[in-house]
């Protein structure tokens, strides 16, 4: 029962340890947070005058650029892109999409082609009105008035324009825009390049047209002289031979034959048309695209395809044969056979439009161009497609002609010379029949092909102008102000190396102590310090300042004398070592830095008045042989000090000054000598530390710094510890680590760091508080509180706090 209890016991006690850890790691956790965020203000803050200039100058720079520039104006046409493709086709319509996206119209009006022909339309129109004819564009002159030429004129044109659609998705409306610094020249330029980009379109529109038109009209007229031909020769053979007619079924099977033969050379005329169309596409594929021009010249129809349209030729062939027979409007039987024929035609166009979308597609996977290129590439596989099936056709016509040709030839005697001739007359008669009536046709096609683009509204003159955004520049300057100004402190920060918080000098090192900023100075402090001895030397305004920073005299109850009091608590407790197989306590001391004006006289000097404050009998030595300044501190003269003393020319008596504070006894530099190092690692050096080490519990060096000279190596030899004085937001984390290293090379023992001059009232954390309650413990009633900085308050309300 026991053991369970003491187990439960241990259980409990366990589970409470892992529990205030847990919470322990989640205040830490915090704390650290807070600490990040609040060196990022207190970065921001110390930064603020850098933030400030830039942000004026960024600001200033905005106005200014705003003000120097132009007014810029812009004109506006807007135009209606229509689909001109053909509704009617030899076989049926094979539509990719009814409608895609118009990128492609808005690179075709962005292009150098489109900007070279509204060049040239732009040397004839010259002025900016057209109807004042006042003023030349500004757009085709060169800087002396002369007139640029087509390249200058284009590539002006091409900077200045900008399409777009309106906000509705579905519309098939472009804005050709032009800007310009005159609003007159920016309506004539817009209307310029819609004028040419509407021409355009309608000469691509109309070229398929135009050609079958040509190709007939040149049909047309051989067939009319081959036709005259062919009545003379009827004619003459009439009279030669007094024929007037044949019998009922010659002249049925001449009919027969010459509708054949005419079916047959139209089929033939329209092939050939084709083919030129197809020559057409092909060239204009490999103008468009010179890379891809072969794979895309060489597509074919596929086999699949291919027979599907065989087929359809093939039945509309028999069903238009059924068709030509007189009878077949009334025969029951036959008109079964007609619906027979058109439902396979339908069955087979519908697979034959599935396959010829998906040859398509596939054909055009991988290509990366215009729809533009995607149309014609399209148009010359639907030409193929017309092609095959004419050819279908033709075949069928040219055996259902020689069929009749071999009846035709088994007519008797002498008339089947007659009969040939009208025959071929009337066959030449029924194909200028069909070749008048496709020549009509085309005609009127090409007549009624639309151009594919329609104005809408035309651009105006827009006295308002569109630009420069003065608002926008002033407010991107504004932005870039202040993101380059946060960019450049941030930047500093990062490369800033120095020590600024107590947690880095840890990661260097002990710490023994964190010494708050000293504030006060007063040029009456010598009077406070109640000393009569008068400097014969005429001390500066640094010797003035650091003897008012005696805090630990003026201001025993103050948060830094406190501080001071940290750090001779973590000496006495960090100078017990072993020696001579017995546990003493060092006495000697040394204070230096890793450069000058870190503040390690300031330090020592308080860090001796405190001590002596406690009871302790202290010796304050400034072995500082390079720039001495205790002396000017308490108010002595240099001579007789040290020096004078380890050169055998003063007794230690001699040197001993009593300071105003109980406890305290000074021993000044004495004559600046031309050899300190060689003087302090004298014997007489040593005999000098050994014999006040019997007259003082606590002796203190003011050394030089460490890495400027060697003193205070030299010393630290001869002392029982050697501690660094490092600023904070001064000295460079490298130097304290060679500071600490340099003590390290000669075996002297390193006490720690004492981080000098840290800003406690405007840090964050633990620091700040221990600062402010310290304060509020010691205050009197009427003193005021002290209150908390921007930075503390905002990081506190950051956090949660």
């Amino acid at each position: 029962m026991e053991n369970s209890k003491e187990n439960g016991y241990a259980a409990n006690g366990g589970a409470s340890k892992f529990y205030r850890q847990l919470q322990q790691a989640q205040l830490e956790q915090e704390e650290d947070f807070g600490v990040v965020f609040y060196n990022y203000l207190r970065a921001l803050l110390k930064g603020k005058w850098v933030i400030l200039f830039l942000f004026l100058v960024s600001t200033t720079i905005g106005i200014l650029v705003s003000r120097s520039q132009k007014n810029i104006y812009e004109g506006v046409t807007s135009v209606l892109v229509k689909n001109t493709k053909s509704s009617a086709s030899v076989v049926v319509s094979l539509d990719l999409q009814e409608r895609e996206s118009y990128a492609d119209e808005i690179e075709i009006l962005k292009s150098r082609t489109v900007a070279e022909e509204v060049a040239y339309k732009l040397l004839q129109i010259v002025f900016k009105d057209e109807t004042t004819k006042k003023d030349t564009l500004d757009l085709i002159r060169e800087e002396d008035g002369k007139i640029s030429n087509i390249d200058a004129i284009a590539a002006r044109v091409r900077s200045g324009i900008s399409i777009a659609q309106p906000k509705a998705t579905s519309t098939s409306i472009l804005l050709i825009s032009f800007k310009s610094f005159d609003p007159f020249e920016a309506a004539t330029v817009s209307r310029a390049i819609a004028s040419v980009y509407q021409e355009r379109k309608k000469k691509s529109s109309s070229n398929t047209a135009r050609i079958l038109r040509e190709f007939l009209e040149d049909q047309l007229a051989q067939k009319k002289r081959q036709l005259a031909e062919s009545e003379r020769t009827l004619q003459s053979y009439m009279e030669e031979n007094r024929v007037v007619s044949l019998n009922e079924e010659a002249t049925r099977m001449i009919g027969r034959y010459s509708q054949a033969q005419a079916q047959l050379d139209e089929t033939g005329v329209l092939l050939n048309a084709l083919t030129a169309s197809l020559k057409q596409y092909n060239e204009e594929l490999a103008a468009l695209q010179p890379k891809l021009s072969n794979s895309a010249v060489q597509a074919s129809i596929e086999p699949y395809t291919k027979q599907f349209q065989q087929e359809i030729a093939r039945l509309e062939f028999e069903r238009d044969k059924v068709l030509a027979d007189p009878g077949s409007q009334t025969n029951l039987n036959v008109q079964e056979r007609i619906r027979q024929y058109e439902d396979q035609i339908e069955s087979y166009k519908k697979k034959l439009q599935q396959a010829f979308d998906r040859q398509v597609k596939q054909g055009l996977a991988n290509v990366d161009n215009s729809q533009y290129f995607k149309e014609i590439y399209r148009k010359k596989l639907e030409t193929e497609l017309q092609i095959i099936g004419l050819q279908t056709k033709l075949k069928a016509y040219k055996d259902l002609a020689q069929d009749y040709d071999r009846a035709f030839l088994k007519t008797p005697g002498k008339n089947i010379e007659f009969a040939r001739l009208q025959r071929n007359n009337q066959t030449l008669q029924d194909l200028y029949s069909l070749l008048e009536k496709r020549y009509q046709e085309a005609l009127i096609a090409e007549e009624q092909i639309p151009s594919g683009v329609e104005v809408i509204d035309l651009a105006v003159p827009n006295l308002v102008p569109v630009g420069p955004n003065r608002a926008t520049n002033v407010i991107l300057g504004v932005v870039v102000g202040l993101v380059l100004g946060v960019g450049v402190v941030m930047l500093l920060q990062f490369l800033d190396q120095s020590v600024h918080t107590p947690e880095q000098a840890e990661k260097l090192g002990t710490l023994l102590a964190t010494i708050p900023v000293i504030e006060t100075f007063d040029e009456s402090v010598r009077g406070k310090a109640g000393t009569e001895v008068k400097a014969e030397d005429e001390t500066d305004l640094e010797y003035k300042k650091i003897a008012s920073h005696l805090v630990t005299h003026f201001d025993p109850k103050s948060s830094v004398s406190e501080s001071y009091r940290a750090l001779r608590t973590s000496i006495l407790f960090s100078s017990s070592f072993v020696g001579n197989g017995e546990k003493e306590d060092g006495n000697v001391f040394a204070v230096t830095s890793a450069s000058p004006k870190e503040g390690k006289s300031t330090t020592i000097s308080n860090l001796a008045i405190t001590i002596a404050q406690g009871g302790q009998k202290v010796l304050l030595i400034d072995a500082d042989l390079r720039r001495p300044v205790v002396h000017a501190i308490f108010g002595y003269n240099k001579e007789p000090g040290i020096t004078n003393h380890l050169v055998g020319r003063a007794a230690l008596d001699d040197i001993t000054r009593s300071s105003a504070i109980p406890n305290l006894d000074i021993i000044t530099s004495g004559t600046i000598p031309p050899n300190p190092s060689e003087l302090l690692g004298s014997d007489r050096a040593r005999e000098f530390i050994t014999q006040v080490r019997q007259r003082y519990d606590t002796i203190l060096f003011d050394t030089p710094p460490v890495l400027a000279v060697t003193d205070a190596q030299v010393l630290a030899t001869q002392v029982d510890g050697i501690m660094i004085v490092i600023a904070a937001g001064q000295t460079q984390v490298e130097l304290a680590k060679r500071a600490r290293q340099a003590v390290a090379r000669v075996d002297g023992r390193f006490l720690g760091f004492i981080l000098n001059n840290f800003d406690v009232a405007n840090s964050y954390g633990s620091y700040y508080k221990y600062y402010r309650y310290y304060n509020y413990y010691y205050e009197s009633k009427g003193t005021p509180k002290i209150k908390k900085s921007f930075i503390e308050q905002l990081s506190d309300r950051f956090i949660g706090k």
